[in-house]
């Protein structure tokens, strides 16, 4: 079962910045002792749950219970106050509220906020239920098999803390005289498990000191915080490397907190039964000069060190597009960092010289490399914050997956071996009962499944995006129908575990990129559409989203416009990571659109101001970037559409053949009809705002070139001149402007 403080989280602080930072306070989520083993899962878990969610509620007006230190207890209120309406003359206006929907908002409100929230439990259950171990050491020491283990990770824990000079021995009086909280210490236990085919090889039983957050009186004014690199970024840097045929070093650092020290110094009482516990009968406590992990500042205190140090050695933190990329410039060095797990990528020469300059300030233990055929490279080397990456040289080919996390989850799930080799289509699951509850033993098993499937989707599986997305919007109300759903769905996907997304590197990577779109018309409960957008490099899918549009549109036209739209975003995202890399971008961006009014609509401006004068104004950008060039609009027929399979439950052979493109097995296909003569006009009027756009450039150069001078050059101020001639010297200062 979730522990309830970590499961009752403030949704609205938990969503985070594109960038993977996470800063929340603790106050409805603090950390029991078990969630301390996996400190930056839960933070992961955290954004990923929270972009999911957007995918789940769309990205606006997303509502969440109301703090209980900033702000009441009462529900939202729906405006019920009347605007004063007058006539010409002055007389007002006689209103009447003919309908009081002031109930039926306030019920709207608390079902989405409660449905964000079951988002989030949905992925801490889910990691909650994959880790098998013993709750507590002391639970770990009832275990015969297991107990000589966590003895001895104790002792270690003990004598690296003593190493480091992390803590001085102190009486515990002196503790209580300096007027300091005196916090506690669990030894937190986690076993880390190197599968292979479903089957495990090896473990490692660890144990760590920590600081019981939860204990502390005024933790809710302290933050949780995590710096962790963004999966697109850490999939870019590897795409990088494998064009560039480089190596990609993982490392994991040791005891990273106990590297920093604390701000300033503070006291803990030790463990419970430790034996320096007591000494000549009189209680001592620990003055801790390091961080600790658990710690409400450790993580952010770690962050600030290494990225310190990795600034010093002359890289350049990404702040704009990733916190946790560093790129070194001169040296040709891009660097990922996840917490205290890092990857790097340059050549032998330039990566023996990191390590060797990170040595003097870290200990590290270096995994080795992600490379095939490689002596170097390991299982673990290649598994980078559960996402398994090959890269194999030769041929500059670099692969993904998530199978061993899939086998594993399984065996969790019981699955009992029938093959599924499509994912289920439905249409709707019927509604919850008037009055009926949802058993609590149900409801935790199906939050956990959704959970699991939807952790996948977001990381590597895109083909089960949607139906991730379908499940979780009945998070509040399951019923028996949604979980024989998700069961499919898990069936599909533990038969399918060994797909990989496999890219060929051997073109520049910005020259293979297209933006796929589409969209589902009024697809949810609410008469919302449902868009996706998925971007290729290298032949397979690199980068994906789902977006339900807040706005209710009309016809699947403006669904289309509206996702093309949210394309548009995430390609100027893309230009500014690319930039950060060094990588050519390309100019005109090819997104391929199935709605010929859609791409007609895009290129207005102002010819369809009666169809689109009620779509909000941030979806008319995208015009702007297809003047500007940035982007452009391609049709492609729904047939060889591949975004179907993000917004639709598409059949067995559609969804397969669109997986094989997405996978990267097999080539896409391009066929683009030509728009029809209906649209021409809308087309004609995008070309005169080009040609507008360029006479509009060049005379402005011409006023700021000539600024003292008349741009008609020869003619006296107080001779005339006929039209002819005015024209051809403006003509031909132009033509000497553009030549320029």
């Amino acid at each position: 079962m979730v522990p309830k403080r970590v499961i009752r989280a403030d949704f609205a602080q938990a969503k985070t910045e594109r960038n993977g930072e996470l800063n929340r306070p603790p106050s409805r989520n603090r950390i029991s002792s078990l969630s301390y083993a996996m400190l930056s899962q839960v933070h992961t878990a955290h954004m990923e749950a929270a972009n999911f969610a957007d995918s789940v509620l769309g990205t606006e007006n997303m509502p969440a219970f109301p703090s209980k230190k900033h702000s009441s207890s009462k529900s939202p209120t729906y405006p019920l106050k009347l605007p004063e309406q007058v006539h010409p003359s002055g007389e007002k206006v006689t209103q009447v509220l003919t309908v009081d929907m002031q109930a039926t908002a306030e019920a709207h409100v608390t079902k989405q906020a409660l449905l964000r929230n079951n988002v989030l439990e949905a992925f801490l259950a889910d990691l909650h239920d994959q880790v098998k171990q013993p709750r507590s050491f002391k639970a770990g020491l009832l275990d015969p098999q297991q107990k000589q283990h966590w003895l001895d990770g104790c002792a270690e824990e003990t004598k690296r803390t003593k190493d480091f000079k992390a803590f001085k021995q102190v009486p515990y009086s002196e503790a209580e005289q300096s007027g300091e909280y005196i916090g506690h210490i669990i030894r937190v236990i986690k076993i880390k498990e190197l599968t292979e085919k479903g089957v495990v090889i090896d473990r490692e039983y660890k144990v760590r000191y920590a600081f019981d957050e939860s204990r502390k009186p005024d933790s809710d004014d302290d933050e949780h915080f995590a710096a962790v690199l963004r999966t697109q970024t850490s999939r870019l840097l590897n795409l990088k490397a494998t064009h560039e045929k480089k190596k990609v070093l993982r490392a994991d650092l040791v005891s990273a907190f106990l590297h920093v020290p604390a701000e300033k110094p503070f006291f803990t009482r030790y463990p419970s039964g430790h034996p320096d516990e007591y000494k000549n009968g009189v209680r001592q406590a620990m003055k801790w000069y390091k961080l600790l992990y658990g710690k409400g500042n450790a993580s952010r205190g770690l962050w600030h060190d290494f990225a310190a140090t990795l600034i010093s050695l002359g890289f350049e933190q990404q702040v704009n597009v990733d916190q946790c990329l560093f790129i070194h410039k001169t040296r040709d060095i891009d660097f990922g960092l996840y917490v205290d797990d890092c990857e790097a990528a340059a050549t032998d020469e330039q990566l023996n010289w990191l390590k060797k300059m990170i040595a003097k300030r870290y200990e590290v233990k270096w995994l080795g490399f992600n490379s095939l055929n490689c002596k170097e490279s390991s299982e673990k080397s290649k598994v980078f914050v559960g996402i398994r990456t090959e890269i194999d040289h030769a041929n500059q080919i670099m692969t993904q997956d998530q199978t061993q996390l899939i086998q594993k989850a399984a065996i969790r799930f019981k699955w009992d071996g029938r093959k599924r080799f499509s994912p289920p289509v439905a249409s709707e699951f019927p509604p919850l009962q008037e009055g009926a509850k949802v058993n609590t033993e149900f409801h935790k098993r199906y939050r956990s499944k959704v959970g699991f499937v939807a952790h996948v989707a977001v990381q590597t599986r895109f083909d089960i995006n949607q139906h991730a997305v379908k499940a979780a919007r009945r998070l509040n109300d399951p019923v028996p129908e949604c979980e024989k759903y998700i069961d499919e769905v898990l069936q599909f996907l533990f038969t399918t575990a060994e797909d990989r997304l496999t890219y060929d590197c051997t073109q520049p990577i910005g020259s293979t990129l297209l933006m796929h779109t589409d969209a589902a018309f009024a697809d949810t409960f609410d008469a919302h559409s449902t868009g996706g957008w998925v971007s290729s490099a290298g032949g397979a899918a690199w980068s994906w989203g789902v977006d339900t549009l807040r706005l209710v549109v009309l016809s699947s036209t403006e669904a289309e416009y509206c996702t093309t739209a949210n394309a548009c975003k995430e390609v100027l995202a893309q230009r500014a990571l690319f930039k950060a890399f060094c990588i050519d971008f390309p100019t005109q961006y090819p997104i391929l659109v199935d709605n010929q009014s859609a791409i007609a609509l895009a290129c207005g401006p102002a010819a369809h101001h009666q169809r689109t004068k009620h779509i909000d104004t941030k979806y008319h950008f995208q015009r702007q970037l297809l003047l500007a060039g940035v982007v452009r609009l391609q049709h492609q027929d729904t047939t060889v559409q591949v975004a179907d399979i993000l917004t639709k439950d598409l059949g067995r052979i559609l969804h397969r053949k669109h997986r094989d493109v997405l996978f990267g097995r097999k080539q896409i296909e391009i066929i683009s009809r030509k728009l029809p003569d209906s649209t021409k006009t809308y087309l004609k009027r995008h070309n005169d705002q080009l040609k507008l756009n360029a006479k509009t450039l060049a005379l402005t150069q011409a006023f700021k070139s000539n600024a003292n001078s008349k741009l008609w050059a020869g003619r006296e101020p107080d001779k005339e001149a006929d039209g002819s001639s005015i024209a051809a010297n403006l003509l031909q200062v132009l033509t000497a402007i553009l030549k320029d």
